[in-house]
């Protein structure tokens, strides 16, 4: 016989173990939504760069949960590469300060194609003209990012030819 919290446990344990069929968290109560999130984590459901992991990261991206996100390094961007277009998707501020980007990187193709992001801070990230022209050349008249409102630049080895293509 089961109790209240250890029936609750097994429901979120079968949530977390589910987690990729989960097709939306608005309106679900926020306490739930951790303890699944969390539980898959810990159930190391989410440890592996697939269409499930990123169809996870969508879906609480989505609701809000992961509106702001600030990468801690490039590992990690480059173990995740199919997930984190899927947490992405719905990201409103993306800070990539010191991560050692290259101008080839292909995270560069995949911001422009973000149109929610309103903050990006690309700075100390090593990128040249070259790289940045991947990310803002797709945006003139707003085709791509049409919400992006501040781009951080500082501490990039930009030339004054980039920076007056951007006027």
């Amino acid at each position: 016989m089961y109790d209240a919290s250890s029936l609750l446990d097994l429901c979120i344990d079968f949530c977390a173990k589910n987690i990729h069929f989960i097709d939306c968290m608005i309106g679900f109560p926020e306490d739930f939504a951790v303890k699944i999130f969390e539980r898959a984590i810990n159930l190391k459901v989410l440890a592996s760069d697939n269409d499930n992991t990123k169809q996870a990261l969508r879906v609480y991206s989505e609701a809000g949960y992961y509106r702001e996100v600030k990468f801690p390094n490039l590992l990690l961007i480059n173990q995740y590469e199919l997930s984190i277009q899927g947490l992405m998707e719905f990201t409103e501020k993306l800070d990539l300060t010191n991560i050692c980007l290259d101008d080839h990187h292909d995270l560069l193709i995949q911001i422009p194609e973000c149109r929610n992001i309103k903050v990006l801070i690309l700075q100390s990230t090593n990128l040249t003209d070259k790289g940045l022209k991947k990310v803002t050349y797709p945006c003139f008249g707003a085709k791509k990012l049409p919400s992006l409102h501040y781009l951080d630049l500082s501490g990039l080895q930009v030339t004054t030819k980039y920076l007056n293509t951007q006027d």
